[in-house]
């Protein structure tokens, strides 16, 4: 197995690389979405993540990658995921879907508990 750490790659460039990886391995234990695994999966790109929320909940019981506290472990399992599935997986995020998740969090601002702009500075600045 031949492992190849990319770094400083332009915009320009991003599709083509990822799109010709066998498989992305994240190695970040701390949390995020993982913007970086879904661009990969988009290009149909598996992924091998360590198990923290943001992964977990991008991979969800997709088969598109793998989630192991191990990243070697990780990375070899996914090496068996078919590239089909990550593209799959990838296409169920889209913009429409997320505006309306994003809406249906918003909650309308009862006027009579907003405190007035001049209260607010004056409680900042005694």
């Amino acid at each position: 197995m031949r492992i190849t750490i990319v770094t400083d790659v332009r915009r320009p460039q991003v599709n083509g690389v990822v799109t010709a990886l066998t498989e992305l391995a994240r190695g970040v234990a701390e949390a995020g979405h993982g913007l970086v695994m879904l661009e990969a999966m988009a290009c149909g790109t598996p992924v091998a993540a360590f198990p923290l929320a943001g992964p977990a909940e991008l991979l969800g019981n997709s088969g598109a990658g793998v989630l192991h506290p191990d990243l070697r472990t990780a990375a070899l399992r996914a090496l068996d995921v078919p590239r089909e599935r990550a593209l799959a997986r990838a296409r169920e995020f889209d913009w429409a879907d997320t505006t309306r998740q994003f809406l249906g969090h918003l909650v309308p601002v009862q006027p009579e508990r907003v405190m007035p702009l001049s209260q607010q500075i004056h409680k900042l600045v005694p």
